[in-house]
């Protein structure tokens, strides 16, 4: 088992940086399957494409780049991304709002506190929190699932980034789908008795279709007669019986289904209301003004730490791949970080595939 720690610099507006997340996650598929399993913490900060891009309500996506880039230029851009998202199953699209990207960083950071904790907790409050995320978020990769969430919202629905109320809704949803369902033998019911029993045909007793079974009543004597009477009445009062029994069947199989029904309602209600309560939480992220600040501050770290581009991801601190890389490159890094891992040896730092400069001096044995 190799753990990965994966920082990723990212702003919620690139589509270049969700075309990165789809690479990665092909790659970490492409991994052969491990005992115990590899281990992967993907961790999301911010960065600002343009700080000073408008806050709500935006501005019209297609002018925004338009006046950056030029029309010529922004079609190309627009070919080129549909070109490679499209394998990755993004389909993107390229109207709508857009503007600046503080607010979905805020929600993405929270939810990385939520998962994370803050690089000043202990061992022991790290653990607490790891058990926490497992028996209320069914387990890791929460916010990396957010980000994916709004980097689809964004880019493939055109959402409005600047948009509190649209950030809230997509951010918890994907908390929502994150946790464990509590209803899951209500969500997915038995298949009702209804729709399982077969609708049962009377027979037909009508004189006439007994004729056809029967002889003619004038050729048969008295004790014949009454043999085939009898034999009449047998076959309406077994019709009876099987008609009243389908009767009661079909009532049985409406009441299980009400009942299902009923419970599915429940059940809806309870999640609805879970919904609600994570709504609430994540709205209470937007009235801290600190968090605003934190975003700017982090922000910038970014650009201290050699952020001047994103999509880029650090990968055990010791290794960097900048911009939206084919999966093959992640899935190689992958190999070379195991391999480093088995033979207890850290190799030189890297950025893009070539040594640092300064950093072979740091091949020291784990």
């Amino acid at each position: 088992m190799v753990e990965y720690t994966i920082a990723v610099t990212s702003d919620a507006v690139c589509p270049w940086c969700y075309v990165g997340q789809k690479q990665l996650h092909k790659a970490i598929a492409l991994l052969p399957p491990a005992n115990p399993p590899h281990k992967f913490n993907i961790i999301w900060s911010p960065f600002y494409l343009n700080p000073q891009a408008p806050f709500y309500p935006g501005i019209s996506k297609p002018l925004y780049l338009a006046s950056r880039f030029g029309s010529a230029r922004v079609a190309q851009i627009h070919a080129r991304l549909e070109s490679i998202g499209s394998p990755l199953g993004i389909r993107f699209k390229h109207n709508g709002h857009t503007g600046n990207s503080r607010d979905a960083h805020i929600v993405i950071h929270c939810v990385g506190v939520l998962e994370h904790g803050d690089r000043h907790e202990s061992d022991e409050e790290k653990e607490k929190r790891r058990k926490e995320v497992e028996e209320l978020w069914g387990g890791n990769g929460i916010q990396d699932r957010v980000m994916s969430r709004i980097f689809r919202w964004v880019n493939e629905e055109e959402g409005n980034v600047t948009d509190k109320k649209g950030l809230v809704e997509v951010t918890s949803k994907a908390l929502m789908d994150s946790r464990k369902r509590r209803f899951k033998a209500a969500t997915f019911p038995p298949t009702p008795t209804a729709l399982l029993i077969k609708p049962i045909t009377p027979r037909t007793t009508s004189p006439t279709a007994l004729d056809n079974l029967l002889p003619a009543p004038q050729t048969l004597g008295i004790r014949e007669q009454v043999t085939v009477d009898l034999a009449v009445n047998a076959a309406i009062k077994a019709t009876v019986v099987e008609e009243k029994l389908a009767i009661a069947a079909a009532a049985a199989a409406a009441k299980e289904e009400a009942a299902a029904v009923h419970v599915n309602t429940a059940a809806d209600e309870a999640e609805q209301a879970e919904l609600e309560e994570i709504k609430d939480l994540v709205w209470t992220w937007f009235n801290d003004k600190s968090l605003a600040r934190k975003i700017d501050e982090l922000a910038e770290e970014g650009i201290e730490d050699g952020s001047d581009g994103v999509p880029r991801f650090l990968f055990n601190g010791r290794h960097v791949l900048t911009g939206a890389r084919d999966a093959e490159e992640f899935f190689e890094l992958f190999r070379k970080i195991a391999t480093e891992e088995k033979r207890g040896i850290k190799g030189p730092q890297t950025e893009n595939g070539i040594p640092i400069p300064g950093s072979v001096e740091n091949a020291v044995k784990c």
